[in-house]
């Protein structure tokens, strides 16, 4: 008699990220970011990403989808599908509209919370 044992556990990596998203929420950083940068899918869900990933450690771009498969997807509202098309191409398309966005309006906005 075999144990079929392919059920397995994984550890996540979840640090300062309940900090960092209730400060996140008190700032309505989502909305904000929503509100001044056009968006296509989830690339509002990518700028959250890129701002918890600054305040915790700043990983480089090529070295930012390991660290989002290594969180727990429920910390940033998602299922563990869709935490795997987040790679560095999406992360760098998100950047540029942050680029190209009214960055001075933005930061008004974030300020005056």
């Amino acid at each position: 008699m075999s144990i079929d044992n392919s059920e397995q556990l994984k550890r996540f990596n979840i640090s300062g990220i309940p900090l960092i998203k209730s400060v996140s929420n008190c700032l309505n950083l989502k909305y904000i970011f929503s509100k001044h940068i056009p968006s296509y899918g989830n690339e509002t869900v990518s700028l959250m990403l890129l701002i918890w990933n600054i305040t915790l450690g700043r990983q480089p771009l090529y070295e930012l989808q390991a660290w989002v498969k290594d969180i727990d997807p429920k910390c940033h509202g998602l299922d563990a599908e869709s935490v795997r098309s987040f790679n560095d191409d999406r992360f760098g398309r998100a950047l540029d509209k942050l680029y190209f966005s009214d960055r001075a309006t933005l930061m008004t906005e974030i300020g005056l919370k």
